[in-house]
C-alpha cells in the first residue's frame, strides 16, 4: 500500500543536497525518485528552482562530471533542455513532453 505524504520544497531541496551521487543505496535510491516520480509532482517553478539551488553546490559539479545519475538528473530538471514534439496523425493533434 502506497502512503502520500507532503514536504516542504525547502527540506527536499536540503535532502537532494545530501543524497548527491555518489552515496549509499538509500541515499541513491531518494535522488532516482527525484528524477523518475518527484519530478512529475513538481511545478515548473519548483523543477527551475531545485535545478538552480543545486548549482550552488560543489558537490554537484564534480558528481556532474563523473556519476550518470546526476548527469541524468541534469538533463531532466535543466529548465534549457525542456522540449515540447507536437504530433499530428490521422488528424489528431497532441502535445508530448520530450524526456530526457
Amino acid at each position: 500500500m502506497e502512503r502520500t505524504f507532503q514536504i516542504d520544497f525547502f527540506e527536499l531541496a536540503f535532502l537532494a543536497e545530501a543524497c548527491i551521487p555518489p552515496r549509499p543505496i538509500a541515499r541513491a535510491m531518494f535522488w532516482q525518485h527525484l528524477t523518475d516520480q518527484y519530478w512529475y509532482q513538481m511545478s515548473e517553478a519548483q523543477r527551475a528552482h531545485l535545478f538552480n539551488w543545486l548549482q550552488k553546490n560543489p558537490y554537484y559539479e564534480e558528481s556532474l562530471a563523473k556519476e550518470e545519475e546526476t548527469q541524468i538528473f541534469h538533463a531532466r530538471f535543466d529548465p534549457n533542455n525542456q522540449y515540447l514534439v507536437y504530433t499530428n496523425y490521422q488528424n489528431k493533434e497532441e502535445v508530448h513532453r520530450a524526456l530526457y
